[in-house]
């Protein structure tokens, strides 16, 4: 299994490039490599506008721009040639252990996408090869697309609330920083050891 970290996005809420921020002693990029990487064979990091040098990590770029998080996700399995966890860099408590466990049980499925409270987590799921096509079909649409579009069209193993529990809260795993105030949050979050 590959990780892959998206980085992308215009951070005009954060007013910087998230991936850059410091969370502790590392920036939120290098938080999510590490994670990723003690539970996959290799890491890519699909991104932005604003360059990433990280030595032994892969850089990639969309293939088709404009496309959002979908596109990231399609750049990282074209490029992976392999099923990828795929995490977004703006996410610091996700559970690599939690993503292990999802690819091991949802071998005969497209995707393993958590979800929580109603609603779909697809920047902390498993995705394999076989999505490519699906997401090829949608991108012949115009604009942003929601990732959960995918879901019509592939085999999806949801991961439900009960086995997500079992690593954390939901609102915890899955707490995403889009904004200073959040990112204060999220610093009390880890103060607190709210940390997975």
């Amino acid at each position: 299994m590959t990780g892959v970290v998206l980085v992308g996005g215009a951070a005009t809420r954060m007013g910087t490039p998230k991936h850059r921020i410091k969370f502790g002693s590392e920036t939120l990029l290098e938080r999510a490599v590490r994670k990723l990487a003690a539970v996959t064979t290799a890491v890519i990091v699909v991104g932005g506008r604003d360059s990433v040098d990280m030595q032994g990590v892969s850089v990639v770029h969309d293939l088709f721009s404009g496309k959002g998080p979908l596109g990231g996700i399609h750049a990282g399995l074209v490029n992976a040639e392999d099923t990828c966890a795929v995490v977004g860099c703006d996410m610091p408590f996700f559970s690599e252990q939690m993503l292990l466990l999802m690819e091991r049980v949802s071998r005969d499925s497209d995707a393993a996408v958590p979800c929580a409270n109603g609603y779909w987590e697809p920047l902390c799921a498993v995705y394999r090869p076989g999505c490519i096509p699906a997401i090829e079909a949608l991108f012949e649409e115009s604009g942003v697309l929601k990732v959960s579009r995918l879901y019509d069209m592939v085999s999806v193993h949801e991961f439900g609330e009960n086995d997500i529990r079992s690593f954390g809260r939901p609102e915890h795993l899955f707490f995403n920083i889009n904004s200073p105030e959040q990112l204060e949050q999220a610093v009390l979050m880890e103060r607190e050891g709210v940390s997975v």
